[in-house]
């Protein structure tokens, strides 16, 4: 199982190429408003209003669920954002897991 951790444009397209590679997925968001807009439309309208979600392809907002299972955690997160999303995240990760940094950016107080 792969976790996709940034519902935003970046993270839902790395989610949908997974899936449609042959892989299970979560995509998960922190704003639960919008996950369960993603849940209910199985696309991302707000930037990818276009990608249908395959149906392996689970949505949430809950980092438990998302990573309960993950053997490999993509971070496509900006990268203002990394560091809270990953410290929340942590105690979910599962020993041996890959984890990816699909981010973009720099942390601007430490670069």
């Amino acid at each position: 199982m792969i976790a996709v951790l940034g519902a935003g444009g970046w993270g839902t397209a790395l989610a949908v190429h997974l899936v449609r590679t042959g892989h299970d997925a979560w995509l998960w968001g922190r704003d639960a408003g919008l996950i369960g807009d993603l849940r209910t439309r199985r696309a991302n309208a707000v930037y990818l209003p276009d990608i249908t979600f395959p149906p392996r392809l689970k949505v949430t907002a809950d980092l438990a669920e998302a990573l309960g299972e993950a053997d490999v955690i993509v971070a496509a997160i900006p990268s203002h954002g990394m560091r809270e999303v990953l410290h929340r995240a942590a105690p979910f990760v599962r020993s041996g897991a890959i984890v990816v940094s699909a981010a973009k950016g720099l942390e601007q107080q430490t670069l």
